[in-house]
Order: structure tokens, then C-alpha cells, then sequence
């Protein structure tokens, strides 16, 4: 009974705090196991309705102009992606527009247009199509004879690429690739690497002429600023803008690629105001309120591990204690 009073008391408090949700991959279907940031359009769907059934949806800009007049109406949520996959179009849109629920793509741009994909999802290609029972890479044995042990070699493997320089990581796909005796080619032809594909130009266009899909940047190829010098993070927020602004016109926002406090520091924060955007978003999960940092805005991340009952438990207060260890670093 304690525990009900304190989540009544907390989703009071909170009613005019906003919430920013990050969505990354909709998929049509299970992946061979769990990745976090993909989730299922079926779970997609029951919590989008939710959203449309008990919240105020609205557009970042919306949410911004609230800000600005220094007040949150109540139960106020906004949705974001980040990335730039192609089944946010195929998969995601289809629900946003039959729930009437607004949202934002934070564009990875390097990736709009090609074949590649960010490195997470290469292991998870890599993983689900290997025939070894056996991979050696990174100085490590990993066992893949079951979904759990392939769900713990991802984790490996994740641990493995988040420690390398920005330069490493293109060769570090290749040889991950080639120990698990497979292809590029035969990768991105197969039915994940279709399902993993990147946004064209003509999508995103797709996307904001549907009228419920606004755009920010989420640097040129994905990296960890911190893990660059100043030119090279330079260009990665400057050039984006000017990239996406020349396919699909004005863009305000900007996404810090993972998004830690650990991932930007605050010269990337004056690189962003510089280069002219109206407001930068994190990966710290947290409330939007009048008095947030409009240049460090909070986002709770939603993936396959956050249960429904997760879900409605954050959005109605309990964000600060549901989601803060739901949601991997």
C-alpha cells in the first residue's frame, strides 16, 4: 500500500514534467534474441496506443514552445527515434499516423542512402547468420551453440567496440565479419539486412511530407564525441545540418550519438549552440521541465527489455526509479 501512495504522490509531481521517449529499430518481427534498442511493431503498437489513450503527444517543436512559455501542460510526452533506419518508415510511421502521434528522426547522415549499418547492427547480423559454434574475436572465445550464449556474445562484443577509437571501427566489422566466416555482400542481401537498412533521401522525404515526422541530427557517422578531437568533432555536428538542410530544409535539433554524460562535453555543447541548433538532446533519463537546459535535454530510452509494465510506470511517475536501470549505458 506504501509503495501505491508514493507512485500517486510521484505522478502527481510529475504531471507537468514532460517525458521524451527514444525509440532506435521497429521491426516486423523477433530478432533471434534480444537486442535492446529494437523492439517489435507489435509492442511498438500497444505502447504508442497507450500513449494516444492517456497522454498528450506532441512534436518536440510543440514541446519547445512550452518550454519557452514556462509552462508543461500536463502528461506531455514526445517521441523520438535515433539513427535512421528504413523500418521507421516501413514500421513505425504506419502507427504514429493511424494513432496520430507526432515525432522526431535524430539522422545518422552518413548512413541515409547506403549500405551500412552502425556496428551494433552488424554483430547482430553476424551473430544470427554464423554457422560456427565458436567465435574468436577481440582476444575472446565465444560460445554461440544457443540463443542465451549468442545474447552473451553480443554483449561481448558491444563491450568490445565501445572501447575503440572512432578509426578502429570499420576494421574491427571487417574482421568481426570475416572470423565469423561470412560476407558483407551476403550480409546486407540477407532478410536482417534488409530489415536493419538505412533510410534513402526520397524516405526521409516520404517521412516529412507525411506531416507527423519532424528531423534533428545525430552527427555524420555515429561517433563517441568524446572519443574525438575537436576538428574531428567538429565536423561531426556541423556537417550534418548542412547535409540534411540541403535534402529536406531547415533542421533545429541535435542528438548526441549514445549520449551519456560520459559521450559530449561541454565543448560540444558550444559547437552545437554555434552551429546554430535550438536545442541538443542526451540519453540521461530524466523529466523536461521549464527550467531544463535546453542545450542538455533529457530522453528515457525504450527497447525490447522495457516491459509494459515498465512503460506505464515511468510514464506516470516513475521514471526515476523504473527506467534509470532499464536502459544499458
Amino acid at each position: 500500500m506504501l509503495q501505491i501512495i508514493k507512485h500517486q504522490v510521484r505522478s502527481h509531481l510529475y504531471r507537468h514534467e514532460a517525458l521524451i521517449l527514444t525509440y532506435h529499430g521497429v521491426l516486423p518481427e523477433p530478432l533471434p534474441f534480444q537486442v535492446w534498442h529494437h523492439l517489435t511493431v507489435a509492442e511498438f503498437e500497444k505502447q504508442i496506443a497507450y500513449l494516444a489513450k492517456y497522454f498528450r503527444c506532441v512534436s518536440l517543436s510543440t514541446l519547445l514552445g512550452d518550454l519557452a512559455r514556462g509552462e508543461v501542460p500536463p502528461h506531455t510526452v514526445a517521441v523520438t527515434f535515433d539513427d535512421g533506419y528504413r523500418n521507421n518508415l516501413t514500421q513505425a510511421l504506419p502507427v504514429l499516423s493511424r494513432y496520430k502521434v507526432p515525432a522526431t528522426l535524430f539522422i545518422t547522415s552518413g548512413l541515409v542512402g547506403s549500405k551500412q549499418m552502425l556496428w551494433p547492427e552488424w554483430a547482430v547480423c553476424v551473430l544470427a547468420q554464423t554457422r560456427l559454434s565458436v567465435l574468436l574475436f577481440a582476444g575472446q572465445e565465444m560460445t554461440l551453440d544457443t540463443v542465451k550464449s549468442r545474447e552473451a556474445s553480443y554483449r561481448l562484443i558491444v563491450s568490445a567496440f565501445k572501447t575503440m577509437p572512432p578509426e578502429n571501427i570499420q576494421s574491427a566489422v571487417d574482421e568481426l565479419i570475416a572470423a565469423a566466416g561470412l560476407t558483407k555482400a551476403a550480409i546486407e542481401g540477407s532478410k536482417l539486412g534488409q530489415i536493419f537498412r538505412a533510410l534513402s533521401w526520397d524516405d526521409v522525404r516520404e517521412m516529412r511530407d507525411s506531416g507527423w515526422f519532424e528531423f534533428g541530427a545525430h552527427t555524420q557517422n555515429h561517433w563517441r564525441l568524446s572519443k574525438l578531437d575537436s576538428s574531428q568533432a567538429l565536423n561531426e555536428i556541423y556537417d550534418p545540418k548542412a547535409l540534411i538542410e540541403g535534402q529536406i530544409g531547415p533542421i533545429e535539433y541535435f542528438a548526441y550519438p549514445h549520449g551519456n554524460p560520459a559521450d559530449f562535453t561541454t565543448a560540444h555543447r558550444t559547437m552545437a549552440i554555434e552551429a546554430g541548433y535550438r536545442a541538443v538532446f542526451t540519453a540521461v533519463t530524466n523529466t523536461v521541465t521549464p527550467h531544463s537546459d535546453l542545450f542538455e535535454l533529457p530522453r528515457m530510452g525504450i527497447g525490447a527489455n522495457t516491459s509494459f509494465e515498465q512503460f506505464k510506470y515511468a510514464l506516470h511517475g516513475g521514471v526515476a526509479t523504473s527506467m534509470r536501470q532499464a536502459v544499458p549505458t
